[in-house]
């Protein structure tokens, strides 16, 4: 997975509140140590990286579902959703190419406890139908 992309989604919407709280910043550091990187690491990568839009080029489809799940996790993970970052999710997806539903089908099927790992083979397979509508609305 394109470890750059998927911070700086979880950095930016850990911003979208305009506050970035314990919950999402020891949940960002929890990924970052199961990915075998330094919170000092982490934060050389996001300086050094392109621009956002640069790097979702090369995700593939995994990789967008990956990033989605890791977004609606660190939403939950503080024990409160708000719209700021509702919208900040759908915007994401709508990005990669998913209907905006897609968060609300993501947010269903996760644990509220960010920790506890999901099984991503069969979110991403529901996330097909996603990806399908939002492929209807643009043709």
């Amino acid at each position: 997975m394109n470890t750059v992309a998927k911070f700086k989604a979880l950095i930016g919407l850990a911003k979208a509140d305009g506050e970035f709280d314990m919950h999402e910043k020891l949940f960002i550091s929890y990924l970052a140590e199961k990915q075998g990187l330094s919170v000092k690491e982490l934060m050389g990568q996001l300086k050094n990286s392109e621009k956002m839009s640069e790097l979702i080029k090369d995700l593939d489809y995994e990789e967008k579902v990956d990033i989605l799940i890791y977004l609606v996790k660190l939403m939950k993970a503080d024990g409160k959703v708000v719209l700021s970052e509702i919208n900040y999710c759908e915007k994401v997806a709508t990005s990669f190419g998913f209907a905006a539903e897609s968060i609300g089908y993501l947010s269903a099927s996760l644990n509220d406890n960010p920790r506890i790992d999901p099984n991503f083979e069969m979110i991403r397979h529901g996330m097909r139908k996603y990806q399908a509508q939002a492929a209807e609305v643009s043709s």
